[in-house]
């Protein structure tokens, strides 16, 4: 009875701290929803470079030097009940353009995500908080904004059938984040279509849009790719491909390409993830 009683207050202090400091590292929500008690954990690192860039006016100019940047992402997911997953999430990455160059910690990332519809996977609400780490954020080339953030957004996913045998699926998302001064405000959302290959994997195509609000000035940076860390607009598409390794395992290889912009680099990037799921 203790022991159950103990259970009971964890998940609700937890509960409590998700609800006040929540936050993502992905872009815009998720529509997947974890069962009780089941544990997941994704790890990424991209690659992106360039060496042209859309000033505010939208019109590409060529930069001083080559950009060459790398990202990694880890993110955990906890399936706090049928009804709520809990989300923490950390960055770091690596930046180098001519002389100048970057290595640090990024945000910190905590968040809930809730269930639209309480009979099936799918379709979801998401609320989170991006929380800055220790980094000067005076730093023109500070690995974040140094700002706190807050966003909130809804996702859903369309298949026929299960997962394992389903040939086509859709899935889409949109949120607003909004932040504790600059940069300014901004509208996130993608689209994907995957198709199933045979039983060796799938492949999908995705397309992201990041749009300002404009409701701030740009901020000077130092390398001129951290388009996070300003105002800006950014049409990308990337083409994946995914696969099991086992049945707790799986892993995503994805290139993609920044089509259109604002104040971004025309970059072409490059990632690798793997996951896990446990207790599923």
């Amino acid at each position: 009875m203790q022991r159950l009683t103990r259970q009971i207050f964890f998940k609700q202090t937890l509960f409590s701290v998700a609800l006040l400091t929540c936050a993502t590292i992905a872009q815009a929500a998720s529509p997947w929803m974890r069962s009780e008690a089941e544990g997941y954990y994704w790890a990424g690192l991209n690659y992106s470079t360039g060496e042209q860039r859309w000033d505010n006016s939208s019109d590409l100019k060529d930069t001083d030097c080559r950009n060459s940047d790398w990202y990694m992402h880890h993110k955990v997911e906890y399936g706090y009940s049928y009804y709520y997953t809990l989300i923490a999430g950390l960055s770091a990455s690596s930046a180098n353009c001519g002389d100048d160059s970057l290595t640090e910690m990024g945000d910190l990332t905590l968040g809930i995500r809730g269930r639209l519809d309480k009979y099936s996977n799918g379709k979801s609400w998401e609320i989170t908080t991006i929380i800055p780490t220790g980094y000067d954020r005076n730093n023109s080339s500070r690995p974040g904004n140094g700002r706190f953030a807050i966003e909130g957004g809804v996702a859903w996913l369309f298949r026929k059938g299960e997962a394992s045998t389903s040939l086509w699926s859709w899935q889409g998302g949109a949120s607003i984040r909004l932040w504790q001064g600059p940069p300014a405000d901004q509208f996130l959302s993608y689209l994907s279509v995957h198709r199933r290959i045979a039983t060796v994997g799938r492949v999908g195509v995705r397309i992201n849009g990041d749009f300002s609000f404009r409701n701030e000035s740009p901020e000077k940076i130092k390398f001129e790719n951290r388009t996070r860390l300003t105002d800006f607009d950014k049409l990308k598409v990337a083409v994946s491909w995914s696969n099991h390794i086992n049945r707790r395992w799986s892993y995503q290889t994805s290139i993609g390409h920044v089509l259109w912009g604002r104040n971004v680099t025309n970059s072409l990037i490059v990632g690798v993830n793997i996951s896990h799921n446990w207790n599923r």
